[in-house]
């Protein structure tokens, strides 16, 4: 019964499909191929607790990722950050001069973008 159904169901996906592909309407036909090629992914709405008991509520799987997400997050006294070293510097730079400015623009080529994004 079940495999008739199957192929009933089938049979007139396919017809739409060759509708669509009659009328020219392929965002139909793309999503027709799309759903008779697509397999079962079933859902997975259970989670296990601290102690490994499966929760299936749905309250009580949103209460343990709040909790999970919280543990996880909770500052640990056992992790130690290490603290970077900026360099600094203390010398005051000079503005560049205008003859340095106005030859490096020169030394650009024509209709390329500077730097190393390889945009051309």
């Amino acid at each position: 019964m079940m495999r008739r159904d199957k192929e009933k169901y089938i049979k007139e996906q396919c017809k739409w499909i060759e509708d669509n592909s009659i009328t020219n309407s392929i965002k139909d036909l793309y999503q027709g191929g799309k759903n008779l090629t697509n397999k079962f992914k079933p859902t997975i709405d259970t989670i296990k607790d601290e102690n490994g008991k499966i929760l299936g509520e749905a309250e009580e799987v949103k209460e343990r990722w709040a909790h999970y997400s919280t543990d996880l997050y909770k500052k640990s006294p056992n992790i130690v950050v290490p603290q970077h070293k900026f360099l600094v510097n203390d010398k005051e730079e000079l503005p560049p001069l205008y003859s340095a400015v106005a030859n490096a623009l020169k030394e650009l080529k024509a209709n390329k973008s500077p730097g190393s994004n390889f945009v051309r």
